[in-house]
Parts: C-alpha cells; structure tokens; sequence
C-alpha cells in the first residue's frame, strides 16, 4: 500500500509512522511528542473546519494542525 501523509487519512484510520520531513527543528518537536518511525499513529478526529487533527501516539492524544500532520508519512495498515 502507498504511504499517505497524516492530514489525508480519515478519521479512525491508522497506520504506522514510515517518514517524518520539513525543517529539523520540526521533526525534533515531533520526536519529543512521542511522534517517531516505526510508532502506530491513529488520526482519532478533526475539527469541524478539519484544522486542527486529534491523532493518538502510544495512547495519548494529540492535536495537530494540518500543515504540520502534513510532513508526517504512514503505512496504512
């Protein structure tokens, strides 16, 4: 199956976290939210103007905006 970004998965949907790209601060933050290769990353809900995203990460939730889910590539499952 081909890898989708965060934000284009739909609700309930979850995969594993294959890739994480933009700016190195970025990906530090991301890492430091639990938000790291090789995690299961479910997209829970999102907000009725769909910004931000609720995703779960080793069970905790997290919102994100879209531009940021947006550097983050899943294997779907």
């Amino acid at each position: 199956m081909p890898l989708k970004k965060l934000d284009e998965l739909l609700p309930e949907e979850r995969g594993t976290i294959v890739k994480l790209t933009g700016p190195q601060f970025l990906r530090q933050r991301l890492r430091s939210l639990g938000i790291r290769e090789g995690k299961e990353i479910i997209k829970k809900r999102e907000s009725p103007f769909g910004d931000p995203i609720e995703v779960e990460v080793m069970g905790i939730n997290i919102s994100l905006r879209k531009q940021i889910a947006h550097h983050i590539f899943v294997d779907v499952a």
